[in-house]
């Protein structure tokens, strides 16, 4: 709207920025999708700024600060506003909010309708009929879902999870295990596969036919992701912003005994049996060894996260 329909000077100036590689409006969206030949697409618009933003660019024509990205919170910081400086009856206060809230919402609500919003929440494509009835007979049959990943607890991926499952209704077993045993198993795989399971791949190389160091044994990017896995987890368990999470040592999983499978049985409320006899994906020991400045970086890094105790993961606080 201010950039299109405005045509903010101000705006327009502090809209685009060399950093960004893309910026896509809905018809170049379609277009991207359709020389790609993805089929059955559809492109859903979303206004995450508020009124409140939009009218300060058209009397200021400034930026406000609001540390979110494609959003803000101007109507919360103004219902505080309220309560702290002026003095009004309750009855009133919350006619005033409603006002708010009303008149913010019908102006996204235009703001969507005539595909003027500040960004596309989402696209969401067609996938081939063998992969939607394998997930309707799963959906149908079976009322418990397994996801299994590398399951990074962001804001975005937690309301997805909210959204579709309810994260009050929903499991969470993190499993862990000793920082510096994980970063072996992850050299493994490097020295096996020139990925690890959390290296971004391409189709037409692997990570580690471009990347070699002689001070570190993997890329920075790969370790530091991994310890910002632990570090939220670690942190959402301190906190206690999830019900339902578990916290499952690797050492247990390996040893794969009856407690084990009563430990599960009992936090997912259903019966557990656990295959004793695994004998598929199973990597030969190998002496692997971290070098001085890797180990070095573990700890400096870890350190970086003050408020979260890594002990769990071997890093004890000093």
């Amino acid at each position: 709207v201010i950039k299109n329909v405005w045509k903010n000077k101000n705006y327009l100036n502090f809209f685009y920025e060399k950093n960004a590689k893309n910026y896509f409006s809905i018809k170049s969206l379609k277009n991207l999708l359709k020389k790609m030949k993805v089929k059955n697409f559809k492109i859903y618009n979303e206004q995450g700024y508020s009124l409140l933003n939009n009218l300060n660019w058209l009397f200021n024509g400034l930026p406000t600060k609001s540390n979110f990205v494609g959003r803000d919170n101007m109507i919360q910081e103004l219902k505080k506003k309220i309560d702290n400086y002026f003095h009004i009856e309750k009855k009133n206060i919350h006619q005033v909010y409603h006002l708010l809230n009303k008149a913010d919402k019908v102006y996204k609500n235009i703001c969507v309708n005539n595909k003027l919003g500040n960004g596309s929440g989402n696209i969401v494509a067609g996938f081939d009929k063998k992969s939607f009835l394998k997930y309707l007979y799963l959906s149908v049959m079976f009322k418990k879902k397994i996801i299994h990943q590398h399951f990074f607890p962001t804001e975005y991926n937690l309301n997805f999870i909210d959204k579709y499952y309810g994260l009050n209704k929903t499991n969470f077993i993190i499993t862990y295990r000793n920082i510096f045993d994980t970063i072996k198993n992850m050299i493994k795989w490097k020295l096996k596969r020139k990925h690890t399971p959390l290296s971004f791949r391409t189709k037409e190389f692997e990570p580690y036919d471009i990347f070699y160091s002689k001070e570190f044994e993997l890329n920075l990017l790969d370790v530091v992701l991994i310890i910002n896995f632990y570090a939220l987890w670690l942190k959402i368990n301190q906190k206690k912003l999830i019900k339902n999470i578990m916290f499952l040592n690797f050492e247990d999983i390996v040893r794969n005994d009856n407690d084990l499978s009563s430990t599960l049985s009992d936090f997912l409320k259903k019966k557990i049996t656990l295959d004793n006899h695994i004998s598929e994906n199973l990597w030969e020991k190998s002496d692997i060894k971290i070098s001085k400045n890797l180990e070095e970086f573990i700890y400096m890094y870890c350190k970086s996260f003050s408020d979260i105790d890594f002990s769990l993961i071997g890093i004890k606080k000093e």
